[in-house]
């Protein structure tokens, strides 16, 4: 049997400032709370087990987490993302290996993640957030394919394809475009001709967006 797990986000309703960053212990009940709190039969000694993901300047410039959780005993993970308070779902990961790679610039985080039972699917995604308003734009899918991104030397952000290994790190890879980032009304994504992508955009699936702050405890 296969589990998915919810990659979870947190916001307050104070600036992003506000919220102080948090440990494993304190990120757990939220977690739980998240995954569990509309099963009421579940086994409340169900371990999980939560490791913080470092990923340079996110917590300077945006002030959000991201932490992997895992049930014990399945291969299975996602990631929970923690910013000003609120725990909610993220990315999607049944399937596939959730999110796989992600840059911090100019207080938007960029990213990639996987999904996808029978049809494997990548997405490329930007985060931002504008005074206490959270925005998220995600590309259509690249499809039986992993992506990723990564700054090169000239501060572009270049997407490469290649096996994954784990969150910022896989092999094989080979250059496919970049972004352009000038754009900021859209996420626009150029191929290595110069020209922009046309993807195939995956169809509609119903996910839990279920928040849950401290309070709520």
């Amino acid at each position: 049997m296969k589990l998915s797990f919810g990659l979870l986000f947190l916001v307050c309703t104070l600036p992003a400032q506000c919220a102080d960053k948090i440990n494993i212990a304190e990120a757990e009940p939220l977690a739980r709370q998240v995954e569990f709190g509309s099963i009421p039969t579940h086994d409340p000694k169900t371990k999980l087990i939560i490791k913080e993901i470092q990923i340079p300047d996110l917590w300077e410039q945006m002030h959000i987490q991201i932490f992997n959780v895992q049930y014990e005993g399945f291969p299975d993970s996602q990631q929970l993302l923690y910013a000003d308070g609120r725990l909610s779902r993220f990315v999607q990961s049944f399937g596939g290996y959730g999110l796989m790679s992600a840059v911090v610039s100019d207080k938007t985080l960029f990213y990639t993640y996987s999904w996808g039972s029978g049809i494997h699917r990548s997405h490329v995604g930007r985060f931002h957030i504008n005074d206490t308003k959270q925005i998220r734009e995600e590309s259509d899918a690249f499809t039986f394919q992993d992506i990723f991104i990564k700054r090169n030397s000239e501060g572009v952000l270049e997407l490469v394809n290649g096996k994954f290994m784990s969150v910022n790190k896989w092999s094989d890879s080979k250059p496919i475009g970049h972004l352009d980032l000038s754009e900021k009304t859209r996420l626009r994504i150029i191929d290595s001709t110069g020209k922009e992508y046309k993807l195939v955009r995956p169809s509609k699936t119903k996910d839990s967006q279920q928040d849950i702050a401290p309070s709520d405890r």
